[in-house]
């Protein structure tokens, strides 16, 4: 295979005995390198081209398109670490999408705290009045189910966006999840707005800010779960 001067170059093969230690900069496989080689090779997992121990004044080679990976230098006494340049925005990504799914579900605990004793007070009147024997329903306890409910979303919210913002990947896949309801349950909240008159939209919340958050939520999540430069900045 040739680079843009016509020059040959071989991809790098997953040799565990030799002394560089290299994680590719596209699939963040772990490869492996001659301490002493130099020029663009490509990755034996993904096939994606980098460049590796190339002088500054090498002509020829795309260097936003070759980024410098992440490396372990094994010198039999001690490892030493070298890292490349981080990704622009990465730990402002991770603790932007972490922190808005934390604050959304302590908000959300919050509303289920509130609708509980709003459902305590219902089924109360309910029960005193007899109102739920004669039309065989039971409105309280149906809005207790649902409160119960919404406090245990929130409550998933919470653990999911502290564990992102760790960079636990369990916890961004349920914080993926969780968006991926939470965007459902503000488009079905939309729709029920649409159809309400003006008398009781005055009483309801526009869900419009709700769903534009979860839009922007699930886009965020997508973003680094499929594409290469958003799982390198998510983990920076």
């Amino acid at each position: 295979m040739k680079n843009g001067d016509g020059e040959n170059y071989k991809p790098c093969a997953k040799i565990f005995s030799l002394m560089v230690d290299i994680s590719c900069p596209h699939c963040e496989e772990v490869i492996a390198l001659d301490d002493d080689a130099s020029g663009v090779f490509a990755c034996p997992f993904c096939e994606g081209e980098f460049e590796w121990n190339l002088e500054e004044t090498d002509e020829g080679f795309d260097t936003e398109k070759y980024a410098p990976a992440p490396v372990l230098i094994q010198t039999g006494e001690k490892d030493m670490a070298m890292y490349s340049p981080p990704v622009s925005g990465g730990v402002a990504l991770r603790w932007s999408m972490g922190l808005a799914i934390t604050l959304m579900g302590v908000g959300v605990v919050i509303g289920s705290i509130l609708a509980m004793f709003f459902s305590s007070q219902v089924a109360a009147i309910e029960s005193e009045s007899g109102f739920g024997e004669a039309a065989g329903t039971n409105i309280g306890a149906g809005l207790m189910i649902f409160s119960i409910f919404l406090g245990v979303f929130g409550l998933a919210l919470i653990v999911a966006g502290i564990g992102s913002i760790r960079r636990n990947f369990p916890s961004f896949v349920a914080c993926t999840v969780l968006s991926v309801l939470g965007i459902l349950g503000a488009i079905g909240s939309t729709i029920s707005y649409a159809g309400m008159d003006d008398f009781e939209k005055s009483f309801e919340p526009n869900p419009l800010l709700g769903l534009l958050f979860w839009i922007a939520m699930v886009a965020g999540h997508m973003f680094v779960m499929f594409t290469p430069r958003g799982r390198m900045m998510w983990m920076e």
